[in-house]
């Protein structure tokens, strides 16, 4: 019942936030709702940790605008916003025609 309640929270914050933050300086604060529903629902929504993963994996500049906001944000969310990393592929073994080359 609470994380239900936690990733509703989470919702009604993010996306007011996202309508709000591209409009004209006096209702531009769309980002400070923006960032504390998008920490709620990390915290709470392992879907959303996984599609933020696969989104900053795909695009790159969405990654370095993350990395931004992971440096700037205070203590906790800059620790939650991390979690997100996209994590290395592994790897591929060398081939013995590598090598030999």
């Amino acid at each position: 019942m609470f994380r239900t309640f936690m990733i509703a929270l989470g919702w009604s914050l993010f996306v007011p936030g996202l309508v709000l933050t591209p409009l004209p300086p006096p209702f531009a604060f769309g980002l400070f709702m923006m960032m504390p529903g998008l920490v709620i629902l990390l915290i709470y929504s392992s879907s959303v940790r996984r599609t933020l993963r696969k989104a900053r994996r795909r695009y790159h500049w969405l990654n370095i605008s993350v990395i931004m906001l992971e440096k700037r944000a205070p203590g906790k969310m800059g620790r939650i916003l991390r979690t997100t990393r996209p994590k290395r592929k592994p790897l591929s073994p060398v081939a013995d025609s590598d090598i030999a080359a």
